[in-house]
């Protein structure tokens, strides 16, 4: 944060690498942020067409071709490249229309993912969420660990905050943009936490394990029902879609 307060422009992590290391230094994090956004998008693009596939199978369509074993479906290819160009084109509109596009996302999140905690809470069961190691105290710093190794996938967009700060209003300070990096990361933390909460009071261990989706089974063990348990896919679309948006806007 006070890396971002002493360089107050755009770039982000090229600016700071730039102020601090030198114009090579800001050359190759330029580089590295175009692999990571561009693999990012990438990401997004997959991850939209397969989970409305989940919300609706017929979405799907066809088998086009194959690549490395895994089949490459003509709607959702053409899911994720229409997506693409309509988030494409409202960041060619502005930042303003980005902004508002992520508000309207970020709010239908929240909304949604507050349902499915609603409905986990009341229809769970605290006796689910024992034992809190499957193996004893003895493995617990590997589960942790393993945990920790995908932390960083979930916190992609994050890093848009000081991409964007060149955008700022005339009256907002460097120590608000700061602030606002701290609550955000401190929200995203209460996120997450309640969502594993979620996923694992509604059902028992046993029944997550080997599960694709087990916060969507979760959630359908919880309203007993799979079309009801699609509201946390719903959640899930929503999330990508706002990652998607804010990579996009950040590249």
């Amino acid at each position: 944060c006070t890396a971002y307060a002493q360089f107050p422009v755009a770039g982000g992590e090229v600016a700071y690498c730039y102020g601090y290391f030198g114009l090579r230094a800001a050359f190759v994090a330029g580089w590295i942020l175009v692999l990571t956004f561009a693999i990012g998008c990438a990401f997004e693009a997959i991850s939209v067409g397969w989970i409305l596939a989940e919300i609706a199978p017929a979405l799907s369509g066809p088998v086009l071709y194959t690549v490395w074993g895994g089949e490459v479906h003509a709607g959702r290819l053409a899911i994720g490249l229409t997506l693409m160009l309509v988030i494409a084109v409202i960041s060619w509109l502005g930042v303003r229309a980005t902004a508002r596009l992520q508000d309207l996302i970020t709010w239908g999140l929240v909304a949604v993912t507050a349902v499915c905690i609603g409905a986990a809470l009341w229809y769970g069961d605290p006796a689910n969420l024992e034992p809190l190691f499957a193996d004893g105290s003895a493995r617990a710093g590997a589960g942790l660990l393993s945990v920790l190794a995908m932390v960083p996938m979930f916190f992609l967009g994050f890093n848009v905050i000081p991409q964007a700060i060149g955008e700022k209003a005339e009256g907002v300070g460097t120590r608000q943009v700061a602030a606002a990096i701290v609550v955000a990361l401190l929200a995203a933390m209460l996120f997450y936490v309640l969502v594993i909460l979620m996923t694992a009071i509604a059902v028992p261990r046993g029944q997550l394990l080997g599960q694709q989706l087990p916060a969507y089974t979760a959630i359908s063990a919880a309203l007993g029902s799979t079309n009801a348990g699609k509201i946390v896919l719903i959640a899930g679309l929503l999330g990508v879609l706002s990652t998607w948006n804010a990579i996009f806007y950040a590249s």
